[in-house]
């Protein structure tokens, strides 16, 4: 992922094109808002693709049965 526009965090100032360096989640987050755009990155995926939920199968995470 690279910057699409110029972005500014806290005190630190990205310039369009520069690479981000960070998690997935914030990828996403910034994706949404069109400040971030695919570059190739094996990371794009994650972040263009649609979000995975995790499924739950430990039977102490499933709700109690009621009689």
């Amino acid at each position: 992922m690279r910057f699409a526009r110029d972005h500014k965090r806290g005190k630190t100032a990205y310039r369009k094109g520069d690479p981000f360096v960070g998690t997935v989640k914030v990828a996403r987050f910034l994706f949404h808002r069109g400040i971030l755009e695919p570059d190739g990155n094996p990371m794009d995926a994650l972040v263009t693709g649609p979000k995975v939920t995790k499924q739950v199968w430990d039977a102490f995470d499933a709700p109690e049965e009621q009689e």
